[in-house]
């Protein structure tokens, strides 16, 4: 929308009349571009600060130890009862908090001391010969960033025929 405004002036003489056109939208179309960069801009700060939230996060995750692998594998079904059971980490297991231990159908099943092994590692023997059945072992450790950890993984002894 234009709109023309006649300027009069006096300027002891002849009198001069000109127009003074402005443009009403061309202020409003500079006010919407002006929100739309500081929109962006603000969006690109939002982003930058979640990505690095983001990256931030996953550096902790990968700091805390994770499991590797155990023995019986999680899941295992077993044609007989291990003779140990072994949990291995990425990190070296803190002595002073690690534990094992197993529970099956009738309760917890007394297991010799856990042990630090040299490949990053808890280990424990069984004094005795496991029934058929399902069990589970529970883990708890540290790594070291010092943070608690606790985790269990199953597995199942097949009953002598």
């Amino acid at each position: 929308m234009e709109v023309s405004y006649p300027v009069s002036r006096d300027l002891n003489g002849p009198q001069m009349k000109s127009d003074l056109t402005f443009q009403i939208g061309d202020q409003k179309s500079l006010n919407k571009r002006k929100t739309i960069q500081m929109t962006r801009n603000r969006g690109s700060a939002t982003s930058f600060v979640m990505v690095l939230l983001l990256m931030v996060g996953v550096l902790t995750l990968m700091a805390h130890m994770r499991v590797q692998k155990t023995m019986p594998e999680d899941g295992a079904v077993l044609s007989g009862a291990p003779s140990r059971i072994q949990v291995w980490y990425t990190q070296d297991p803190d002595p002073a908090i690690s534990q094992l231990s197993l529970e099956g159908a009738d309760g917890e099943v007394a297991l010799d001391e856990t042990a630090i092994g040299d490949d990053k590692s808890l280990v424990t023997t069984l004094p005795t010969a496991l029934a058929g059945g399902m069990y589970t072992v529970k883990w708890r450790t540290a790594g070291d960033d010092g943070h608690t950890q606790r985790g269990d993984f199953t597995f199942t002894v097949r009953a002598a025929d």
